[in-house]
C-alpha cells in the first residue's frame, strides 16, 4: 500500500499508537502526570515530525480530540496545535510570499471582514470556534502550497483508519470508566449499549468519519500493485465496518450501500486484470463470510432491522430531522436578512429563540450561519483551492468514479449532520484534493 518512505511512516504511526495508548491509560487511572506526558507527546509529534506528515498525524488524532485535554472544560490541544503550526508554517510562507492580496487569501480576508461585520450588526461575540474556523481557512491553502508534492492521500487515509480503529478498541475497554465519562457526552441509547460511537457523543458523526476511512481504503485496495497488501487491507476495512455498524446509524447504512455499490461497479468495469478482480473478490468474500458467521454481527444486524422497521415517513426515517430542517427554513424564509447574511458564524441563537436543536444538515447550517452571500464566498474559496491544487493531469473514467465515490462518502452524511465547525469540514475535502495525484501516479 505504501511504496516509499515506508519505514518513516510506520515509525510515526507506531509513535502515534503508543501515544494514544498512554493517553488512554492516563485517563483510565486519572493521572494528570500521564495525561500531561501524553498530550506533550502528541504536540511534539505533530510539530517536530516532517511537515508532510503533519496533516496525516492530525487526521489520526481526530477521533481522540475529546481526550486531548487535562479537564473536560478546556479546549482540545488538537485545536491549539493547529494554531501553533499555522503560525510556524504561515511565517515561513510569508517570508517567501509577502503579497497576500490575491487568490484564496483575498477571499479569506473578504470572508473574515464579511462575517465580522455580520457579527457586529447582530451584536454577537467573537468566539473560539470562529477563530479556529478562520485559522483553518488560512492554514489549508498555505499547507498545500508548501507541501503539495510531499503530503500523500494514501498515508492520510491509512492514518485516519488506524486512528479510528485505535479509538474504537480503547473505547470498548474504557467507555464505562468514571474518569473518561466526563470528557464525552453519552445519550440514552449509548449508555445501555445499543449504539456505539467510540469517544464521540454522536454515533452518526462517528460512523460518517468511519465511512471516509473505509471508502479511502477501498479505493487504495483497487489501486494497489502488490497483492500481498490485499488481505491486510480487506481485514482493516472489515474491522472498520464492524465498528461503524455498531453505531446502528441508518445514515451510515444508506451511505455505505451507495458507496459500496459504486465501488463494486467500478471494480468490475475497471481496467484491472481479471485475475486481480477474482483474487480481490475471493479475498473479500472469504473475510465477509467469516464476519457473517459471528454472533455479534448478527446482533447488530437485528438492531438495524429494528430501527428501519420503525420507519413510517420521512420524519421517522430521518429521526425527526425533517422537522428541524423545517424550523430553520421557515425562520430563514421569514427573516430575509438572516437568509442573505446569516449570523456571522456565531453560537446557534435559534436554540434559545425557537427552543430547538441544531439543524442537523450542513447546507442549512451554512445558510443560517453565513447566509447566501457567505455560501457564495465559501464556494469561491473551495473552487480556488481545488483549481489551484488539484493535479491537472487527466484521469481515466474509472478514476473519476473513484473521485466521486470518496466525494459521496464525505458529503452524503453531511445531509444529516452539522459539520461546519468541525475539523473534518476542511481535512476531508483536502484528502479529496490529494487523491487525484495519487490516482494518476497509480494508474
Amino acid at each position: 500500500m505504501i511504496k516509499s518512505d515506508k519505514g518513516k511512516i510506520v515509525y510515526i504511526l507506531i509513535l502515534a499508537l503508543l501515544n494514544v495508548a498512554l493517553l488512554s491509560v492516563g485517563h483510565a487511572v486519572g493521572s494528570s502526570l500521564l495525561l500531561l506526558l501524553a498530550i506533550m507527546w502528541f504536540a511534539m509529534l505533530a510539530v517536530v515530525a516532517p511537515r508532510e506528515y503533519y496533516m496525516p498525524i492530525m487526521i489520526f488524532y481526530l477521533p481522540w480530540t475529546a481526550l486531548l485535554k487535562l479537564s473536560p472544560g478546556m479546549s482540545s490541544v488538537h485545536s491549539l496545535v493547529t494554531l501553533l503550526v499555522l503560525l510556524i508554517v504561515g511565517a515561513k510562507w510569508l517570508k517567501k510570499n509577502p503579497d497576500i492580496s490575491g487568490g484564496y487569501f483575498a477571499i479569506v480576508i473578504i470572508f473574515a471582514a464579511y462575517t465580522l461585520i455580520i457579527k457586529f450588526l447582530n451584536r454577537l461575540p467573537l468566539e473560539p470556534q470562529y477563530i479556529f474556523f478562520m485559522a483553518m481557512m488560512l492554514f489549508i491553502p498555505i499547507y498545500l502550497v508548501e507541501y503539495k508534492e510531499k503530503v500523500r492521500f494514501d498515508v492520510s487515509v491509512l492514518f485516519l483508519a488506524f486512528g479510528n480503529l485505535a479509538a474504537c478498541i480503547s473505547a470498548l475497554l474504557l467507555i464505562d470508566n468514571s474518569n473518561i465519562q466526563p470528557f464525552i457526552v453519552i445519550n440514552n441509547e449509548m449508555s445501555v449499549g445499543i449504539r456505539f460511537s467510540a469517544f464521540y457523543s454522536d454515533p452518526n458523526y462517528f460512523s460518517a468519519q468511519m465511512l471516509v476511512a473505509i471508502s479511502g481504503l477501498m479505493i487504495i485496495l483497487t489501486k494497489t500493485k502488490n497483492k500481498k497488501n490485499i488481505i491486510p487491507a480487506v481485514i482493516l476495512i472489515i474491522a472498520l465496518i464492524y465498528y461503524a455498524m455498531q453505531s446502528v446509524s441508518k445514515a451510515f447504512m444508506l451511505s455505505a450501500f451507495v458507496v459500496l455499490s459504486l465501488w463494486l461497479f467500478n471494480l468490475m468495469t475497471g481496467k484491472r486484470s481479471i485475475s486481480f478482480k477474482i483474487y480481490l473478490v475471493v479475498a473479500i468474500m472469504g473475510v465477509v463470510f467469516f464476519v457473517l458467521s459471528q454472533d455479534l454481527f448478527m446482533q447488530q444486524l437485528e438492531l438495524y432491522l429494528l430501527r428501519f422497521g420503525r420507519v413510517e415517513d420521512a420524519s421517522s426515517l430521518t429521526t425527526g430531522r425533517v422537522g428541524l430542517w423545517g424550523v430553520y427554513l421557515n425562520y430563514l424564509m421569514t427573516n430575509t436578512d438572516k437568509l442573505l447574511f446569516g449570523i456571522g458564524l456565531s453560537e446557534d441563537q435559534l436554540r434559545i429563540i425557537l427552543n430547538t436543536n441544531n439543524a442537523h444538515m450542513t447546507l442549512i447550517e451554512m445558510l443560517y450561519q453565513i447566509g447566501l452571500f457567505g455560501v457564495i464566498l465559501m464556494g469561491i474559496w473551495w473552487k480556488s483551492l481545488f483549481k489551484g491544487f488539484m493535479d491537472d493531469r487527466k484521469l481515466v473514467y474509472s478514476d473519476w468514479m473513484n473521485m466521486g465515490i470518496l466525494a459521496i462518502a464525505i458529503v452524503m452524511p453531511w445531509f444529516g449532520l452539522d459539520v461546519l465547525y468541525f475539523r473534518e469540514f476542511f481535512y476531508f475535502p483536502a484528502i479529496l484534493l490529494l487523491m487525484k495525484k495519487y490516482l494518476v501516479e497509480n494508474a
